[in-house]
């Protein structure tokens, strides 16, 4: 998602976890959580746990992005020239 901080991200993996927490998925109803403009809806438990594995991943992507890190946290070794 482009545009996005760290902290929107977080924000709605927060959000997220919270509706999971408090069981916020009943009887194949629509739910929703909303965040500084972002709406993430979910209608089962299947669907919230999808949408909190996506934000996981996209708040780690961006710590890493963050810390100068590649994508996948792995970094290249620079060898010096041999004279």
């Amino acid at each position: 998602m482009a545009g996005i901080t760290l902290t929107q991200a977080q924000q709605v993996l927060d959000a997220l976890i919270a509706a999971q927490i408090s069981g916020a998925v009943e009887g194949g109803a629509m739910s929703s959580v909303s965040v500084g403009g972002r709406t993430v809806s979910f209608r089962s438990m299947q669907e919230l746990i999808e949408a909190i594995t996506f934000w996981q991943s996209m708040v780690s992507n961006l710590q890493r992005a963050a810390a100068g890190e590649s994508r996948t946290g792995l970094r290249l070794a620079r060898f010096g020239r041999i004279s």
